[in-house]
């Protein structure tokens, strides 16, 4: 069965069909839909229709579709009726090759992520010390501080880590060519010397991949690249672990950094030389105590990433950048204030030069 994925917001209205005098607006938002009708080639790069039949019985009743998510559901406002069947339009452009992004959201520590099952520490908290903090940040309002001492040469090799979710799509990176992520790296312990940081892609088997990386210190961001396409001897299909060793094999170091940001670049994909066109006008939709600002695109935006700016003033004279790869942001921590919210199409990230659309219209919320 064919899984297609569709973050937009439809209202479609049931006509009167089958003798139906009455027509009733349906508000749907589907993460996921499953149509076993239709083939991979029935599909590709157009909208389709799938009808599917459901009934509503009482009013605001929600309704999930067999094989759907928690999010596929059906709202009836207006009627206590019965309602005939009604065709639902989709499109497949959100989900390219089976859920393999041109650009995906790996970690930006905001908000949980969906594709790491968790991060860890080899040798648990003797060598690193992680935490969430809002003091230096690249993007959001989060980044990971890392601070790290080594004096037992037995744990010269120490490291953190993370696990991609094992699914068989976040942990394959045999589709993507590079990850990315930025290091903000202040004056260490020991001056005037560089940090040295070694990334290594251990596969299911336990076999591995490494890259080194120096930094100067600065207090600054730094972008760092991991070339995949380099990669040989180990499956990238199945990735089981991405591990981080600061000042691999020394001891008597010590340091800290921060780490914000990380993705995965497809490979092939290049920056299109159009520019993308801005996403529909944002909502907040709540449900179950949870807030979700939600927005639209068409499949020819050509976007794989949204910037949603963020803001306690309508001027968006102090406003927090938050970036995704889906159509809807999760709505966090957040105080009992009036927000804005404004949301724009990029191309790709801007330091891969990335191209954007306007910003559309600004949204107001009151939590």
């Amino acid at each position: 069965m064919k899984r297609l994925r569709v973050s937009v917001i439809l209202s479609i209205i049931a006509f009167s069909i089958w003798g139906w005098k009455n027509c009733y607006s349906l508000e749907l938002r589907f993460a996921s839909l499953t149509a076993p009708s239709l083939s991979a080639d029935k599909i590709s790069g157009q909208d389709r229709t799938y009808p599917i039949q459901t009934s509503l019985k009482e009013p605001g009743q929600l309704f999930y579709i067999q094989g759907g998510t928690e999010d596929s559901e059906f709202e009836n406002k207006n009627s206590s009726a019965e309602l005939p069947p009604v065709t639902i339009a989709y499109s497949s452009q959100s989900q390219p090759e089976a859920g393999f992004h041109p650009l995906k959201v790996v970690d930006n520590f905001d908000i949980s992520s969906d594709a790491i099952s968790t991060w860890w520490d080899g040798d648990g908290t003797k060598i690193y010390k992680r935490e969430l903090v809002q003091d230096i940040k690249r993007s959001g309002d989060k980044s990971m501080k890392v601070y790290f001492k080594k004096t037992d040469p037995n744990l010269s090799w120490s490291f953190f880590a993370f696990q991609p979710q094992q699914d068989g799509k976040n942990n394959d990176f045999s589709k993507y060519s590079k990850l990315v992520f930025w290091l903000y790296v202040p004056e260490t312990l020991e001056e005037g010397v560089p940090l040295e940081l070694m990334v290594k892609l251990e596969d299911k088997n336990g076999k591995g991949y490494e890259q080194r990386f120096k930094f100067q210190t600065g207090n600054d961001w730094q972008l760092v690249e991991f070339d995949i396409s380099k990669v040989q001897g180990i499956d990238l299909s199945s990735i089981n672990n991405v591990l981080f060793f600061a000042d691999p094999g020394k001891y008597m170091t010590a340091g800290e950094f921060w780490l914000d940001d990380i993705y995965l670049i497809k490979k092939g994909y290049t920056v299109p030389e159009e520019i993308p066109a801005p996403p529909a006008n944002p909502v907040v939709k709540e449900k179950f105590g949870l807030a979700k600002l939600i927005w639209s695109d068409t499949p020819d935006s050509k976007a794989v990433l949204y910037e949603v700016q963020i803001s306690t003033s309508p001027d968006f004279s102090t406003a927090t950048s938050f970036w995704t790869d889906k159509t809807e942001l999760l709505l966090q921590e957040l105080e009992e204030k009036t927000y804005y919210f404004k949301v724009r199409s990029w191309t790709h990230l801007p330091e891969f030069g990335g191209k954007c659309s306007e910003f559309n219209q600004i949204y107001k919320w009151a939590k």
